[in-house]
C-alpha cells in the first residue's frame, strides 16, 4: 500500500538511510505524545491503547517482530493514507502538516498492508479526548447524561481516584464502555452519518511498528516558509 509521511528532522532522515529503518523510540519520541519532554497523560491513554491494538495486528508476523525486536518499541510510527480524501500528499496545503516555518522531508513507501492498522484519523481524536465513540445522537446524549448526572467528566473516570467500592465497579463499566467503543476508529468505510465523513472525504492514517529503507519508493524535499503559514492563517 501506497502511504506517507513527514519527518520533522534530517536526523530521522539519515537514521533511516544508515540503518535500515526508522523506529519511534527513545531517539525519535513522538513530539505529540511528548510535550515539553513530559508525557501528556491524558493522550498516552490512547497511544497505549493502539500500540496494543497494532501488537494484535503483527502478532503472528514472528520474523518481523524478532527482527526489528517489536515487543520492545512502545510506540509506532505514523503515516497518512488519504487526507480528506486525496491521496497524493502534494494535494494537501503544506501546513497540514506543520505550521513551523522549516524545512521537511517527504518519504513516500509501499507498505505490505498486513504491517499496517489503518484507522480514521477524526475519530483516532475521541481516543485522544477519552471520549467515546458513539452511532447516533441519541446514544452520545444518552451517554454524557449519565456521565452529568453522575457530576463526571469522562477525564475523571480514568484519572481520579474513587475510594467506594461500589464506585469503583461503576466507573471501571464507564471506563470501558468507552474503550470499547474505540475500535470504531478501524472501521474506515462506515459511513454512519453521526460524526463520520463519507469515504471520499476522510482522512486515513496508519500505524506501523517500523519504516523500513527497502520499502521507500520517493523521497521529496518539503520547505514550509513564514509567509505559507501566514497565508494558511488567513485562509483558515
Amino acid at each position: 500500500m501506497k502511504v506517507w509521511t513527514v519527518l520533522n528532522t534530517i536526523e530521522e532522515y539519515q537514521q533511516l538511510i544508515g540503518n535500515g529503518y526508522l523506529c519511534c523510540d527513545d531517539s525519535n519520541k513522538d513530539t505529540f505524545l511528548y510535550y515539553e519532554g513530559n508525557i501528556e497523560k491524558q493522550f498516552k491513554l490512547g497511544y497505549d491503547w493502539i500500540s496494543t491494538k497494532l501488537r494484535e495486528h503483527t502478532l503472528n508476523l514472528l520474523e518481523y517482530r524478532q527482527k526489528f525486536n517489536i515487543d520492545m518499541l512502545r510506540y509506532p510510527r505514523w503515516v497518512w493514507v488519504q487526507i480528506e480524501g486525496k491521496k497524493n500528499w502534494d494535494q494537501i496545503d503544506k501546513c497540514f502538516y506543520s505550521r513551523i516555518p522549516k524545512d521537511y522531508k517527504v518519504l513516500i513507501f509501499n507498505i505490505n498492508e498486513n504491517k499496517l492498522l489503518l484507522s480514521d484519523y477524526d475519530l483516532w481524536h475521541c481516543c485522544l479526548n477519552i471520549s467515546k465513540i458513539c452511532n447516533n445522537e441519541h446514544d452520545d446524549d444518552e451517554f454524557y447524561d449519565r456521565l452529568k448526572k453522575l457530576d463526571l467528566k469522562t477525564y475523571d473516570l480514568f484519572f481520579r481516584n474513587f475510594d467506594n467500592y461500589l464506585e469503583k465497579d461503576l466507573i471501571y463499566k464507564l471506563r470501558k464502555e468507552i474503550i470499547d467503543s474505540w475500535d470504531e476508529i478501524f472501521d474506515i468505510e462506515d459511513e454512519t452519518e453521526f460524526c463520520r465523513y463519507k469515504n471520499e472525504e476522510k482522512t486515513i492514517q496508519g500505524n506501523v511498528w517500523v519504516l523500513e529503507k527497502k520499502d521507500l519508493i520517493d523521497v521529496i524535499d518539503l520547505n514550509i516558509s513564514q509567509e505559507d503559514v501566514d497565508k494558511y492563517n488567513e485562509d483558515v
